[in-house]
């Protein structure tokens, strides 16, 4: 279920932003880097949720983690090329 699985989301994004452990947001970024790459591949409303919630939330997060700054700027970049061969 699409609100279960929002809700989820949510709550360990909440976990992560408490928890202030860079190793955490390093996987994070890498898992949303793998999965923006293939959300084309989900049903629409999915992909969008990942191109204007999802992935923008966690660039947000961890904009000040200077160590993440590589993944920041590769979820940056796979977000950018997302958006552009979607719009």
């Amino acid at each position: 279920d699409d609100d279960n699985s929002d809700a989820r989301y949510l709550s360990m994004l909440a976990n992560l932003v408490r928890a202030e452990d860079q190793d955490a947001w390093a996987v994070k970024l890498a898992d949303t880097i793998d999965n923006l790459k293939t959300a084309h591949l989900l049903r629409r409303d999915r992909f969008l949720t990942y191109l204007n919630v999802k992935a923008p939330l966690i660039l947000h997060y961890t904009q000040d983690f200077s160590v993440l700054r590589p993944l920041h700027k590769q979820l940056s970049d796979v977000l950018l090329t997302q958006k552009n061969s979607y719009y």
